[in-house]
């Protein structure tokens, strides 16, 4: 907090860094007063929300080819490469 204060009374500090200051020391509230409720045993399970669906397998090769093709058009690395895909399975062993 000694930071956030020190950051506070600078003169060079504009809006945009007075609203990072603020945001920063609503987490740092919000943290705490988690922590606070964990210590005491307070703490709720949250409210369950439904999942979404899972890509098939054949739909993560087919996203992972086409971010590989992109990458490549870009001149960036593709790795892993999308050949040692197969490999790997859903959930089986």
């Amino acid at each position: 907090m000694a930071l956030v204060r020190k950051a506070a009374n600078s003169p060079a500090l504009d809006i945009s860094g007075g609203r990072g200051l603020v945001d920063i020391a609503a987490r740092y509230a919000q943290t705490f007063l988690l922590l606070q409720r964990y210590d005491e045993g307070l703490l709720s399970e949250p409210q369950a929300q439904p999942g979404g669906r899972l890509p098939s397998l054949e739909e993560v090769r087919a996203a992972l080819k086409s971010l590989k093709t992109e990458l490549i058009g870009r001149g960036e690395p593709a790795y892993p490469s999308v050949s040692v895909i197969p490999y790997f399975t859903c959930g089986a062993a």
